[in-house]
């Protein structure tokens, strides 16, 4: 009956620890299934965002491409600007040269006026003073005439 009983419990506890392996045999499973789907979110994620990342690398590689781009244009229009600048300058100073050539001949020609002026002021001054002593010469012989006319 002792041995009928051990028995019995050993059945028992037998069945108890099958359950229970079953249990977390079932369990297990479960915690695997949950895994391997966490493990194909996770990949999918890490799949998005490499293909994100090569995207983003693109647009970097594109900017880059562009910076490089924008550089060589501003280095030609800097280039540019300076050339116009120079032939500016350049431009600035004929121009001045010409001005001042103008400007020399202009007052060359007024002073050349001015001279051939004072000459003739000082012709018709000379004439002038001919002129009043031939009047007062003939106020004088008139005067003349009149005392002998007087006197006679």
């Amino acid at each position: 009956s002792s041995l009928e009983q051990n028995i019995a419990h050993l059945k028992t506890e037998l069945m108890h620890v099958q359950s229970e392996k079953e249990t977390n045999a079932e369990r297990s499973s479960v915690e695997l299934e949950r895994e391997h789907d966490q493990n194909l979110l996770l990949t999918s994620k890490v799949e998005k965002l490499q293909v994100e990342i090569g995207t983003l690398q693109e647009d970097v590689n594109k900017r880059d491409v562009m910076k490089e781009e924008v550089d060589i244009n501003l280095r030609e229009v800097q280039a540019k600007y300076r050339a116009y600048k120079d032939e500016t300058k350049e431009e600035i100073k004929k121009l001045e040269n010409k001005i001042t050539s103008v400007v020399k001949l202009e007052r060359d020609k007024i002073l050349e006026e001015t001279m051939l002026s004072k000459s003739i002021i000082q012709e018709l001054g000379e004439e002038a003073e001919m002129s009043r002593k031939s009047a007062d010469n003939a106020v004088s012989s008139v005067t003349k005439l009149e005392q002998e006319i007087n006197d006679m």
